[in-house]
């Protein structure tokens, strides 16, 4: 559980470097102080990249998705249009049946 409130009049002390981002209850049900360091420039650089990078391949899968229903269509459509050709047509029949 995380909550931003704060639990007394008096401000805990966070590191140099770091700010009270809130309160999370541990196992034992007390409430432990949260200090977040602030993001630099190559940071904020790495999550974009991260996001960037997890977006493309989101992107990739579902084109390949996309591609691979498209695919089994067009094949189920040949194999039906086959079956339906051969039978019509009397291809599988025998040439040399002079009864």
């Amino acid at each position: 559980m995380f909550s931003t409130r704060r639990l007394g009049s008096a401000e805990p002390a966070c590191p140099d470097g770091t700010f009270l981002a809130g309160y999370i209850m541990d196992g034992w049900e007390k409430w432990r102080v949260v200090c977040l360091g602030v993001l630099d420039v190559e940071d904020v650089e790495d999550v974009y990249l991260f996001a960037g990078m997890t977006m493309g391949l989101l992107a990739l899968g579902l084109g390949m998705l996309l591609q691979h229903q498209k695919l089994r269509k067009i094949a189920a459509e040949l194999t039906i249009g086959h079956r339906h050709y051969s039978r019509g047509s009397g291809e599988g029949k025998s040439k040399h049946n002079h009864s």
